[in-house]
């Protein structure tokens, strides 16, 4: 089976992020969420790391904005192939 890697760009969003989160555990099981924060500081973080241990959780020090934080999450992607 293939695997899939649900890519989350976050940025001072915790209340959609739970939102987001609780439904990808509740609707896509086997998917495996990456959840890259863009120097939150709304707490978003944090909340990820209690509330979805199962999550991957990557903490950008500066808010790098959409595009670069989506190409530089590919590497914490274990279903990213290459073409």
């Amino acid at each position: 089976m293939a695997r899939v890697d649900i890519i989350i760009v976050s940025f001072n969003t915790r209340d959609l992020l739970r939102a987001c989160l609780a439904s990808v555990r509740a609707h896509a099981p086997g998917a495996h969420a990456i959840v890259v924060d863009n120097a939150s500081h709304d707490g978003s973080a944090d909340m990820v790391v209690t509330d979805f241990p199962e999550a991957t959780l990557v903490r950008s020090a500066e808010n790098l904005g959409f595009g670069v934080t989506c190409t530089r999450s590919e590497a914490s992607s274990s279903a990213y192939a290459p073409p």
